[in-house]
């Protein structure tokens, strides 16, 4: 690796283990060249923004620098797709400072004498194996300015192999919607609803279930992907990780567009609004080399948790939703599962016991119950710790109803639109009805203050543990009382208020846009539910229809391989909650295992008067304890079918390896088997005498044998591992 150079006048260079960055003074734009596999070229930031004031231009304004001239052509193509109003493209001055160290670059300059008050300053920051690319802007002017969008990376991306050898990993922002890998030559179809296009969804499930520039598309060739994107060629490296450190500012966009070569890393800043002498400093955006994209994603995490450390728990609970009761259940449906949740003749069978949806008069309206809990949260909850369990409890503490008192009384305390009003951020199903919901406005100090009661009395009350629901209402967009505050400082604000109320209590996220939570939640769902309006592999609809994203044990177990590498590293994945009846015993068998090995949440859904087969059915599994997850095919396919990791009895001090293969067709597969310590560093395994877990017989295997899975069916491996 060498240091930076001068290799020309107006040329630094620095070398880096696999990849070089070349800035060139005289165009003012950056080269990142991987072994020439891959390269990102004429690589500028860009400013969106919209000025305030009288004197102010109207419409939208990019302000573009560093200027070259191959950059700008592309960049102002793809910028008038994306903002209608008028555009102009503004470079850098004469007037810029340029500074450099052996690893680093640093511009800061204002943008351009035809659009004063706005400087810019824009670092490159060299390691071994990543690039740093840091931004930030200052408001010079007498009048605040109001950003959309801070665009640290736009540039050329240029691949050596055809776009078809290239998979491009998609990270969508919500629990529901699904993530995976898709071919460059390909589309992102399979991404959303097949037969119905992202623009004919009603506005209202847009805003529930999608950030702001978030999509997917039909087009061939254009993929995006929020926080980060993960470039991997199919059959040899090397691997590109691009992505954002954090959150908590701002979310953030990363798209593709292959028929204009364009790249464009962007931070969703809408709403924003800079005043004179304020500054925004964005999430470093990082580019990061591997010889396989599983150590550029793990590399990442580590990177993304340096400033809010993960939090890890694992848990075991039963919740009324599941019982099949949803909103409806009875205090005798409650109590009576209570009694068979603790026997008197053994330990109980789970931590904590756990109220759902139903139970409050209004959304909102959380510490006031309706009839089928006449004595009330506290009486439930004092209850169940004479059982010696712990209570737990659902709410969906940013999203209010019309007929709550928090409506009528203060319409104030909710997220407007332009005209006002307040915005719908969404629907929430019942078993029998479908309620619209409002989004609190975070960013209110009596808002701060009603919600750090809300969960400090609710701890007083003895709950020990608060499932936490709908929570991307927190970070809808629209007029807030705070306009200095991006959706996504709102919404970490509304968590760090949570956290504090309740502690070290856990918490649990879900309907959430993922990564904001890392280190507020201990425990974070990562799929759709497992079931609604009973369960089922996959419903008559959801078939015709090409839904990924609606609850059913098929689309649950996508989103848990596609997000079982999060478990252990930035939180406890929740797999969402085990269920029985309606499924075949192969159905059953897979979903247990992708449920029980991919996360740490065990989850009863089980209305237990009828039974305890579910029960009976996990005993075995229910005790095993995973960690170091890795899906073999992540990158290969759509949606994953196999899961390797290291598992840990409970109960006995041995460690094995386990490997989890499924099949989600109609039909009978064959797959092939594959080494799994290629995935587990200095681990190697016993072949000779393998477990196959729910035959429950020993086998011996090798690699590249080829097994039969059922139709829905699934094989479990444990190996034995072989000491050194």
């Amino acid at each position: 690796m060498k240091q930076h150079t001068e290799t020309r006048p107006g040329e630094w260079l620095y070398e880096g283990e696999c990849y070089r960055v070349v800035w060139n003074q005289r165009e003012r734009t950056a080269d990142l060249v991987s072994e020439d596999h891959l390269q990102l070229r004429a690589i500028q930031p860009a400013v969106v923004l919209e000025k305030t004031g009288t004197a102010s231009p109207t419409g939208s304004v990019v302000c573009s620098a560093p200027h070259s001239p191959r950059g700008v052509r592309a960049s102002l193509r793809s910028l008038r797709k994306l903002f209608k109003p008028r555009l102009l493209i503004l470079s850098i001055t004469e007037e810029h400072s340029l500074a450099s160290t052996d690893n680093s670059l640093e511009i800061v300059s204002p943008i351009n004498s035809r659009m004063p008050g706005l400087s810019l300053s824009y670092t490159l920051v060299c390691h071994p194996r990543e690039v740093e690319l840091r931004l930030s802007i200052t408001n010079t002017s007498s009048q605040p300015l109001r950003i959309q969008r801070l665009i640290p990376c736009m540039c050329q991306l240029v691949l050596e192999a055809p776009d078809a050898a290239w998979s491009c990993f998609k990270m969508s922002s919500n629990t529901s919607t699904p993530s995976g890998s898709v071919s460059l030559a390909g589309s992102e179809r399979g991404f959303g609803f097949r037969w119905i296009p992202l623009f004919l969804l009603p506005d209202v499930i847009r805003r529930m279930l999608y950030l702001p520039g978030e999509s997917y598309s039909w087009r061939k060739g254009h993929v995006s992907s929020q926080w980060f994107t993960l470039l991997s060629h199919r059959s040899k490296g090397p691997s590109l990780l691009l992505g954002f450190q954090g959150s908590h500012r701002h979310f953030s966009s990363i798209s593709i567009d292959r028929h204009s070569g364009l790249l464009s890393a962007a931070a969703i800043t809408k709403g924003l609004e800079i005043p004179p002498g304020g500054s925004f400093h964005l999430h470093s955006l990082v580019a990061i080399f591997g010889d396989t994209p599983h150590q550029c994603l793990k590399r990442y995490l580590d990177i993304y948790t340096n400033d809010m450390p993960p939090r890890t728990r694992r848990i075991s609970l039963w919740g009324s939703w599941y019982a099949g009761f949803y909103d409806r259940f009875t205090s005798r449906d409650l109590y009576e599962n209570l009694d068979l949740m603790t026997p008197k003749d053994r330990p109980a069978l789970v931590e904590y016991f756990q109220i759902d949806d139903g139970y409050q008069k209004a959304l909102g309206d959380w510490l006031e119950t309706k009839m089928n809990l006449p004595d009330g949260l506290k009486a439930f909850a004092q209850e169940v710790h004479k059982r010696g369990l712990r209570p737990g409890i659902w709410l969906a503490p940013f999203a209010i109803s019309r007929d709550s008192s928090v409506f009528q009384n203060h319409p104030d305390w909710l997220v407007s639109n332009a005209n006002g009003r307040p915005r719908i951020a969404g629907l929430m199903p019942g078993r029998m009805t479908l309620r619209p919901y409002y989004a609190l406005d975070l960013t209110r100090p009596q808002v701060q203050q009603w919600l750090a009661t809300l969960f400090q009395t609710l701890v007083e009350w003895g709950f020990r543990l608060f499932k936490l629901d709908y929570l991307a209402a927190g970070a809808l967009q629209g007029h807030r009382f705070d306009q200095q505050c991006t959706s996504a400082q709102a919404y970490t604000l509304g968590l760090s208020i949570i956290r504090k109320a309740v502690g070290d209590l856990p918490l649990m996220g879900a309907l959430a846009p993922l990564l904001a939570g890392v280190g507020w939640m201990d425990m974070q769902r990562i799929s759709t539910d497992t079931s609604f309006a009973g369960n089922s592999w996959q419903k008559r609809a959801q078939r015709l229809l090409g839904d990924p994203i609606t609850p059913c044990v098929r689309n649950n177990i996508r989103n848990n391989l596609t997000r079982a590498f999060f478990d252990g590293r930035i939180w406890t994945n929740d797999c969402d909650a085990l269920v029985y009846k309606g499924l075949s015993p192969d159905e059953r068998q897979t979903h247990f295992s992708v449920n029980l090995l991919a996360g740490g949440v065990n989850q009863i859904g089980h209305d237990m008067r009828n039974g305890s087969s579910l029960l009976q059915e996990v005993e075995r599994l229910r005790h095993v304890v995973t960690r170091s997850l890795t899906v073999p095919d992540l990158f290969e396919k759509e949606y994953p079918q196999e899961l390797i990791g290291i598992a840990e009895h409970t109960d006995r001090p041995d460690c094995h390896v386990f490997y989890l293969l499924i099949n989600t067709d109609d039909r009978s597969c064959t797959k092939t088997i594959r080494d799994p310590a290629h995935y587990l560093s200095q681990i190697r395994v016993d072949w000779s005498c393998v477990l196959d877990f729910w035959e429950d017989r020993t086998t011996p295997l090798k690699v590249s044998d080829t097994i039969e899975l059922r139709p829905h069916g699934c094989k479990l491996f444990f190996f034995r591992i072989k000491e050194d």
